[in-house]
Order: structure tokens, then C-alpha cells, then sequence
């Protein structure tokens, strides 16, 4: 589908459509699954684990899935669900935009999203983007997208990204001066020339840091981070988060420290950035795709 070499937004062997939302920290608030198109419930598996971030031997075995046939007698399967929030059932006659269940990373997943695969009678895979199913296509080459901002009060290291990022815990809203503090963004989509920034000012309004990025390739997504050792003035910190010189969001955190604490801080050398700050990372495969399915009466499980 699409484009090959660097510029494709997808890879050989994987012949549906991944949705991510991003973090667990979007699963753990909950985001629904819905029909594609009107059809009949055949088969659903749930009550797995939901919160992979590899793809472990035997993970095709533990998904939580939906399988829906439709009157042409293709199929849509829709899998990786969060655990125990599947809401149809088999012979259930369901609607488009009927809701399925939530968005989580169970059996083969890099990380919470829902893959959506559409298959003809004898479960050869169809893909809609070629065959004018899609009512609206969506743009190829998108620009980047803010998912999720990682603040945290630790630095990023620099290998395993993914999954420091996935599990992200809640953002850092209060952070003693003098902390070498990790400013992290996931984004979706992006084409060469795209831009990211962070500007981040004081609580007495002087700028601390612009911290900059550029992509060199297109990425369907990516994560990138900067680790810096917060000096100057205590107070309510704010970082601008701009893609292309458009804000995407602005978010404030607290600096607290006492005399002591500044008077450390303003004696630090300056950062030198480390390996990996201030360029796209892109994220892993979400999802492998194992043998095709057999016909609609029977699709596998994966």
C-alpha cells in the first residue's frame, strides 16, 4: 500500500490497518472500537492480558479479538482489544458504528492500538485503500500529529524508547530545581522537512531552552526526547509545544528549591546534549502478522 523504501508507511507481510492510540496511558482512560460496516458477530476471544510491549512466543494464542462476516460474505477482523471490554457477541447482528469494545495490546503487539483487517470469502486479505472502500481516504503523507507529551523527572536513556514511552507514567507536574529532567513528545505521521520545538521559559518568564527537531525521512510515528538540568528561577515553568511553528500545546510544571538548592544549580556546566536527543525515533512494527486465516468459518486467532 502506498509507497516503498524509506518513504512507506508500512511493511511486507502485514495486511491490515493499525490504529494506535499512542500510550497505555490512552488505554487506561478508555478509547472504543467501533463497526466498519454492518454485519453479523461470528466469533470474539477476550479475558487475555492486554498490556504487551513484544511479541512473545505462543502471542498469537492471546489476542482479544472480534470477527465480524458482512452479507457479501467477507470479513472483518478486529483485534488486540483491552482485556474483558468486548461488548458484542457471537450471532449478534451489529450496525456500522456499533461499539465493539476498547482499544489495549494484547497477543502479537508492540503497543495499544486495533488492527483492522478485511478479508474476502476464501480469506484472501482485500485492502480497502485500493479498492475504493474507504468513504474518505485519509492523507498519505500527513504532517506530524502531537499523540502524547512525557515529561518526567528522570532523563530518557536512549535505548528502548518504545517502551519507556508506552508505559509512561503520569507527567511530572512539580520538580526540584537542579533535576535532570526528560522532555519527551510521541507523534503520529510526518514527511520529510516537518518540525518540532519545545520552548521552555522560567517561572520569571526568561527562556530556559528551545529544544528542536527535524525530520531527514518520513515516519508513520515517532518519539522524541531531550534530557536537560533545570536551572535559574523556581516557580510555574511552561513549554510550548510547536510541529511546523504551530502550537500544539502548552504545558506547565512546577520548579521548587530553596537558596541552597539554586545557588548548586546556577553553578552547572552547560548540557551537551547526548546520543539520540533531538532526532526522530521511530516506533516498532505494532503488530506481526502470522499465517492467513482460513475461510470465514473458522479465522484464526492471533
Amino acid at each position: 500500500m502506498g509507497e516503498r523504501g524509506v518513504d512507506a508507511k508500512t511493511y511486507d507481510g502485514h495486511t491490515g490497518l493499525d490504529v494506535s492510540i499512542g500510550s497505555f496511558r490512552n488505554m487506561d482512560r478508555g478509547v472504543g472500537v467501533y463497526a466498519v460496516a454492518p454485519g453479523t458477530v461470528m466469533r470474539t476471544t477476550d479475558g487475555n492480558f492486554d498490556r504487551n510491549v513484544a511479541f512473545l512466543p505462543g502471542c498469537g494464542d492471546s489476542v482479544n479479538a472480534v470477527y465480524v462476516t458482512h452479507p457479501s460474505g467477507y470479513y472483518f477482523e478486529y483485534l488486540h482489544f483491552k482485556k474483558d471490554t468486548i461488548a458484542v457477541e457471537p450471532g449478534q447482528t451489529i450496525q456500522a458504528g456499533t461499539y465493539l469494545g476498547e482499544v489495549g495490546s494484547s497477543g502479537c503487539s508492540n503497543g495499544p492500538h486495533v488492527h483492522v483487517e478485511l478479508r474476502d470469502c476464501g480469506g484472501a486479505p482485500i485492502d480497502p485503500f485500493l479498492t475504493g472502500l474507504v468513504l474518505d481516504p485519509p492523507t498519505y503523507d500527513a504532517p506530524m500529529r502531537l499523540f502524547e507529551v512525557t515529561f518526567r523527572a528522570t532523563p530518557f536513556p536512549s535505548a528502548d524508547l518504545a517502551t519507556v514511552f508506552t508505559q509512561a507514567a503520569p507527567n511530572v507536574t512539580s520538580v526540584p530545581v537542579a533535576t535532570t529532567m526528560g522532555f519527551g513528545l510521541t507523534l503520529a505521521d510526518g514527511i520529510v522537512g516537518d518540525t518540532v520545538a519545545i520552548e521552555v521559559r522560567r517561572g520569571d518568564g526568561s527562556r530556559f531552552d528551545d529544544l528542536r527537531g527535524k525530520l531527514t525521512i518520513p515516519y508513520p510515528s515517532s518519539v522524541w526526547f531531550w534530557n536537560r538540568t533545570l536551572t535559574g528561577a523556581p516557580g510555574e515553568w511552561t513549554a510550548t509545544i510547536r510541529l511546523d511553528g504551530e502550537v500544539a500545546r502548552v504545558v506547565s510544571f512546577e520548579v521548587t528549591g530553596d537558596a541552597k538548592a539554586r545557588a548548586k544549580a546556577s553553578t552547572l556546566e552547560p548540557w551537551v546534549p547526548g546520543p539520540g536527543e533531538g532526532v526522530a525515533h521511530p516506533f516498532p512494527p505494532l503488530d506481526r502478522r502470522e499465517p492467513a486465516s482460513p475461510p470465514r468459518s473458522a479465522p484464526a486467532q492471533r
